[in-house]
């Protein structure tokens, strides 16, 4: 049983040891003059002088004797900045929280002062009522504040006749008074126009009330953050129905404040515009644009040029030269394009003239390589008196002539020949002479 009452004791201990060095370590930086906290008006702030010091030396920021209606113990520090009207101000000190201790005082200490130099105490001057012994509540006036001047308020920690230590509270402050009165600032994103069309660019524009000291413009598609301009000026495309635009920035140097504003986007007018694959066809022939497509209203192709009707989506095009068309949908206004590219390439579709069968495996048959790509084509080869001699369907270079008729060699000589390719793009047959040489 004493084992346990001693662990017992041991962690009571150590719970009681981390809990004092937290608070020994976790003094405030505003208990410097130098990191004094802007109280700004139109906000609540909490605070507190829990191990808070003071500064010991003449004339040192805590060096309040005969400046002030108390002695420094445990300051902490706050400013604020009078406005370009200037007049009074109070200031409100509630929900204060004391440290409850035996020997610990139960009362907070307050002045505002203004310091021809910051933070030297040689220039220090009270101004309005001084706080000797404030308790639950307290208020702090100061009346004629000239205008664009900085001001103290220091608080400090009473330590009465009787008392071993001086009070520690936490609380809240609040500000307020013609002398930092400003007028809430704010931000508006100029009313969006009744609908958009997708992929065209869009300027939006802001414009900021009572926002002096402004910083850049943080603009938010969506809640994503995705410029940050100095401009009240964004331009955007890509849009769609329904996205929110927000915009932000950040008033006055002394007690910033955040200003936002946000829209969202009415009707995004898209539809489906495509012009096709990239398609390569050989020069001579024509080609349908089976493949476009679109829910516009109208479409209109360019340029317009090889095109048998710019205004439909299947024109027909005669291949000459190779060519880039924009396909453009119309609807409600809005216009979107889509572009197809059509690489024509050139072909000989004139057989040679002549070939030499003489087995020396030189041009021995009558090669044609661009009937290949007619698989169904008629060849037929005629003496001058039209004697067929050589006739096939399907033309390669296994299949090629090789100057015999019969499996005998013809003479050598001129010779005729008609290619029907049998290609409804190319109805006209090729027609020409042959020279066999031996």
């Amino acid at each position: 049983m004493a084992k346990r009452t001693r662990t017992f004791q041991y962690i009571v201990f150590l719970i009681y040891l981390c809990f004092n060095v937290f608070f020994v370590f976790s003094q405030e930086s505003y208990n410097a003059c130098s990191n004094a906290l802007d109280l700004c008006p139109n906000l609540i702030l909490k605070a507190n002088n829990i191990n808070a010091n003071k500064a010991l030396c003449i004339d040192c920021e805590d060096d309040f004797s005969s400046k002030l209606c108390f002695s420094s113990n445990n300051t902490i520090w706050f400013r604020f900045y009078t406005n370009t009207v200037g007049g009074d101000v109070t200031i409100n000190c509630n929900s204060i929280n004391y440290i409850v201790k035996t020997g610990k005082s139960q009362n907070l200490q307050a002045s505002i002062i203004q310091a021809k130099v910051p933070c030297d105490a040689s220039t220090y001057q009270s101004l309005g009522n001084c706080i000797s012994s404030g308790t639950n509540s307290f208020i702090i006036n100061a009346t004629n504040l000239p205008p664009n001047e900085i001001f103290y308020l220091v608080i400090n920690g009473a330590q009465n006749s009787g008392d071993t230590s001086p009070a520690e509270a936490s609380f809240e402050l609040e500000i307020f008074g013609p002398a930092v009165s400003r007028d809430i600032p704010i931000i508006s994103l100029d009313k969006p126009a009744s609908s958009y069309c997708k992929n065209d660019v869009f300027n939006f524009r802001c414009s900021t009330t009572n926002c002096s000291d402004s910083s850049t413009y943080q603009w938010y598609l969506n809640n994503e953050l995705i410029s940050v301009t100095d401009s009240n000026i964004l331009s955007l495309s890509k849009l769609k129905t329904g996205d929110q635009l927000k915009v932000s920035n950040s008033c006055f140097k002394s007690c910033p404040f955040v200003v936002k504003d946000s829209i969202l986007l009415p009707e995004v007018i898209s539809f489906n515009v495509f012009a096709g694959n990239d398609t390569s066809v050989y020069e001579g022939t024509s080609f349908r644009f089976n493949n476009a497509t679109s829910t516009a209203d109208y479409v209109r192709w360019s340029p317009n040029v090889f095109l048998s009707d710019t205004t439909t989506i299947s024109p027909l095009f005669k291949a000459s030269k190779k060519i880039t068309y924009a396909l453009t949908g119309i609807k409600n206004g809005c216009r979107i394009s889509d572009i197809v590219n059509i690489n024509v390439i050139e072909r000989e579709n004139k057989p040679p003239n002549s070939f030499s069968p003489n087995n020396d495996k030189i041009n021995d048959v009558w090669e044609i390589p661009f009937l290949e790509n007619f698989p169904n084509c008629h060849v037929q080869v005629f003496t001058r008196w039209g004697q067929t001699i050589f006739e096939t369907t399907g033309y390669s270079y296994l299949k090629s002539w090789d100057g015999l008729y019969n499996n005998s060699p013809v003479d050598a000589g001129t010779y005729f020949y008609v290619i029907d390719l049998r290609d409804p793009e190319i109805p006209e047959p090729i027609k020409g002479s042959l020279t066999i040489i031996r």
